[in-house]
């Protein structure tokens, strides 16, 4: 998926996120997107973090984008640095509306996402977000 088509559903299901009796459309236009994306990605299966890190990352048009940071034992660390709809809204809400693309993808290929802060926050520059396997 080129990046221009990325960032064209970006933009079109931030409007959506924002809308909070929207929830459930949000939630389930998120979810389509993220299988279509996994879809013509070819999402696969991680069996350790470094592998549920770079698959995140490759659901993404550049790594540049959503570079890793760094992992420990049990998660893996990374950054969201495109532009995003949300931005500085303080809308935490749509935010968390707007990650069911990151949660629903970790899902599938092993791991559970969580946003450790995130730029809806007026006061934050970058997201960060952690990654860490699904328990079996």
């Amino acid at each position: 998926m080129s990046k221009f088509t990325f960032n064209l559903f970006l933009n079109l299901l931030g409007a959506l996120s924002k809308n909070p009796r929207l929830q459930l459309v949000s939630k389930y236009t998120m979810r389509a997107f993220a299988n279509l994306t996994m879809l013509v990605k070819r999402a696969r299966r991680a069996n350790d973090l470094e592998q549920l890190g770079n698959e995140w990352q490759r659901m993404f048009p550049s790594k540049k984008f959503v570079p890793i940071t760094h992992h420990d034992e049990n998660k893996v660390y990374a950054q969201i640095l495109g532009k995003c709809p949300v931005t500085a809204s303080g809308d935490l809400s749509a935010c968390h509306r707007l990650m069911e693309y990151d949660r629903h993808i970790l899902k599938k290929i092993g791991g559970e996402f969580e946003v450790l802060q995130s730029k809806a926050d007026p006061n934050i520059e970058v997201c960060l977000v952690a990654m860490t396997l699904s328990k079996k």
